[in-house]
């Protein structure tokens, strides 16, 4: 139940009763096991004791770029609905990238990377570091 709760966040914002009847679980189901599954789904999406990622941890999120894997700071974020869109678009972009690696592609990905990094709390040079760890990886995938 905790990985289909972080499914219907990512899907739909916001885990509902009726979203869980949708995916098949019944009402004594959701009574019984609810609280249980998304405090295991918080423990995926934030660490305990941490508001959000650290720096490394951003990065590290963003060469993955797996929609479910969103970047999150402790200062939070101002527009997260916008901020979840523009990072699945990122995933979307770097996902093309890594099928077919060509400039265009890494420059749509470079684009939709610093959209996404707008929306965080970070210092410019924090976003640098981020688009720069990016730049490397891509240089790599397109010499291979």
């Amino acid at each position: 139940m905790a990985e289909t709760m972080r499914e219907i966040l990512y899907r739909d914002g916001s885990v509902t009763t009726d979203a869980l009847v949708g995916e098949g679980f019944t009402a004594t189901e959701i009574v019984e096991h609810s609280e249980e599954a998304r405090r295991l789904a918080n423990l995926v999406l934030t660490v305990e004791g941490q508001g959000g990622d650290r720096l490394d941890g951003i990065v590290e999120k963003v060469l993955i770029a797996s929609a479910p894997l969103m970047p999150v700071t402790a200062g939070g974020a101002l527009d997260r609905v916008h901020l979840r869109e523009t990072w699945r678009a990122y995933c979307r972009a770097t996902a093309a990238h890594r099928l077919d690696p060509w400039v265009s592609q890494s420059e749509r990905c470079l684009h939709l990377l610093k959209a996404f990094l707008s929306g965080l709390p970070l210092l410019d040079r924090e976003k640098n570091r981020v688009v720069q760890a990016v730049v490397v990886a891509q240089k790599k995938r397109v010499q291979a």
